[in-house]
This record gives structure tokens, sequence and C-alpha cells, in this order.
């Protein structure tokens, strides 16, 4: 009888996991999404990602998702296929119950990602978050924190920590940050609610290596409809890949543009160009975060270096045009798992600073690891 019990509460569990997901892949949709024949969709009144979140009209949201993409806020979208450290956005918002233009909240989001199965995968976020109020006459350097999100949970630069399911509220220069987790769709949220700003990270599910993610790892940042574009440089396309909105001329074919620009043959070579021409420094306040998120640290800063000693557009564009194919291409990938990014390096080497040290020194990757690459740098490497 207990036997037969059993049976009927597993077929059961069975049935609602399986109404619960979508499609081919068996997806589970995002936060204000259901699924619609075999697709999910954004639920009425709402606009987005609906593997990830959508939220309501008149909100800006930029995403990376799955392996991964990354959606702009004007839906400019392409693949980032980069396994160090970004910054995809800096805006401003204003700051609610503060004196209207005087009192704002100032934001810069920055991405991580890191290389599983020949396939790119978010593996955390840092937010950068300011308030400042003009009216009452503070904006200092100390009214800056940051915050680490990754799989474990959300560390301040302040001390503050909420560890995986265990939500948290504290104030900054008294206003409620809230550090709250969606067990349901698996997101580690930061939102402020007076600056109408909200981060969501979801992480790649090492219980599923072998087959689709079920809730595609995820970043998801939502700003409300005040929320201020085109005050800084840092803020605008290409120094973060969310661009900004069409006031300022973006537009969703932001990439294809900029592809054209750089005399690349594609969107995605165009990303992973302004990716690494950001320069940024390859780790974040947290060392124990920076060795977490980043599975090589050291050759994601040398490959940033490497790529800045191109000099000229020119250069660094028939680098890319060279090389991209060694980190996104998924069998070169998969084979060479995060060594790609050496053999990547080494390729960017060859192109711009010293072609016989740097063919040499992918050629050593690849055999170390027994994998080949793509035929046109080894005719480059000839």
């Amino acid at each position: 009888m207990l036997f037969r019990l059993f049976i009927v509460l597993a077929v059961l569990c069975l049935v609602q996991a399986i109404r619960q997901s979508c499609g081919r892949l068996r997806r589970k949709c995002g936060v204000n999404a259901q699924c619609s024949g075999k697709s999910c969709v954004c639920n009425r009144d709402f606009l987005g990602q609906p593997l990830v979140q959508c939220v309501p009209h008149g909100y800006f949201q930029c995403v990376v998702q799955a392996d991964p993409h990354v959606t702009a806020y004007e839906k400019a979208n392409a693949n980032l296929n980069f396994p160090c450290k970004y910054r995809l956005t800096r805006v401003q918002t204003p700051l609610a119950g503060g004196v209207p233009g005087l009192a704002f909240c100032s934001f810069e989001v920055f991405g991580f990602n890191e290389i599983i199965n020949g396939r790119y995968y978010t593996s955390g976020m840092e937010v950068s978050l300011a308030i400042g109020d003009f009216a009452n006459q503070y904006f200092k350097q100390q009214d800056f924190i940051k915050f680490d999100i990754n799989e474990l949970g959300v560390e301040s630069s302040d001390g503050g920590r909420a560890e995986w399911g265990h939500g948290a509220s504290s104030t900054f220069n008294g206003i409620e940050v809230q550090c709250k987790f969606d067990e349901h769709h698996r997101f580690a949220i930061l939102a402020i609610p007076r600056c109408q700003f909200s981060a969501r990270f979801r992480p790649y599910n090492t219980a599923e290596v072998n087959i689709p993610q079920s809730q595609v790892p995820a970043i998801s940042i939502v700003t409300g409809p005040q929320t201020i574009f085109g005050e800084t440089h840092l803020g605008r396309y290409p120094n973060s890949l969310c661009g900004e909105t069409k006031r300022q001329g973006d537009g969703p074919d932001l990439y294809d543009n900029r592809a054209q620009e750089l005399g690349l043959k594609s969107r995605h070579q165009a990303l992973l160009y302004d990716a690494l021409d950001q320069n940024l420094t390859q780790e974040s306040f947290l060392e124990d975060f920076t060795n977490f998120v980043l599975q090589d640290k050291d050759t994601c800063q040398a490959t940033v270096d490497e790529f800045l000693e191109c000099g000229t557009q020119e250069q660094k564009s028939k680098a890319i045009r060279l090389c991209f194919n060694v980190l996104s291409t998924r069998r070169i990938a998969k084979c060479l798992g995060i060594s790609a990014l050496s053999a990547f390096r080494a390729c960017v080497e060859a192109v711009c600073s010293d072609r016989a040290d740097g063919c040499e020194k992918y050629f050593e990757v690849l055999g170390n690891l027994d994998c080949k690459g793509p035929r046109k740098v080894k005719k480059f490497c000839r």
C-alpha cells in the first residue's frame, strides 16, 4: 500500500514538473511570464525576456541570459563569448522623497562570465550604488557602496552579507536596501525601492550540466521610467554594453552598426571587441568573490592588456576577426575549456605585437590539450 502511494506521489510530482516546463527544452518561464503553446511569453501588460523576467511597460531592462545573449535597453541583441568581467550599465535614477532634480541614485553594474562545457554563462555581478542629495549638501566618497552577487548570496563593501535563501534588509544613507531571494525562480535580488532599481542574478545549475538549463543563468537589470541616461560617457555604448535609449540614438541595430563601424563581420564580434576595449581591471573589491566568479583572473587581465597593446582600432579589429572563433566555436571552446582564453590571448599577441611568439604560445596551448583551432589562425601562423 505504501509502495503504491509512493508511486502515485512520484507520478503527480512528475506531471507537475512537466506542466511547469515549456517547449522542447522544458524551460521554466521567468518572472511575470507563462507558457503559451511551446514558448514562454510575458504576461499581459508586461514586456521583456520571458525566460528571465518581464517588467511593466515604461520600465527599462537590460538582460544577460543563457550562453550568454546580451539584450540592451533598446533590444539590441548579441552573444558575448568572454569569460571575464565587463561593464553593463551606468545610470542615474531620481531618489523618491528627495527634492526633484537635486536628489538621485547612481548605479554601475558589472557582469562576470564563466565557460562551462564550451558555453559561456553568467557567474556573478557587481553593483556600485551612490546616493546624492544636493539639497542637503552631501555626496562624498563614503557615499558609495558596492555589492557582489553570486550563487553564494550577496555581500557588501560595508561588511554586510546575506547568504543564499536568507533575505536581509539594511539602510545606506537612510535609504532601504533589500537583499532578497526568489527560490521559485532561483534569483538573488538586490533592490532599492526608493531608487526604482533592482538587479537579479541566477547562477548556472550544476545539476544540469549535460542537459539544457531549465532556468537559464541570467542577470536582469531593471530601472524605473524616470531613469536618467546620457549623464556620463561611461554610461554610453560601447563603454556600457547595455547602451542607452532611443532618446540618445540607440536602437535594436546598436551592435550591428558598431560592427560596421569597426569593420567586423558580426555584432557578436563587436560585443567582444567592446568588452575587451573597456579595459577593466579584472577583479572585484572582494578577493574571494573574484576567485569564485573568474576561472582565470590573471589570464583575463593579461588578455585585456594584450588587446590594449594592439594600439589602433584597425589592428584590434584585425585581431578580433582572426581570433574570434577560438572563443566562439563551441567545439574548440569545449575542448580547451578556460584555456580557450589563453589561446585567444596568444592569437591576439600574434596579430598585434609578436607574431612568432604569439603563434608559438597559441600552438602550445592547443597541443597541451590535443585540440584543433580555427583553420584561418593556423594559416596565419604558417
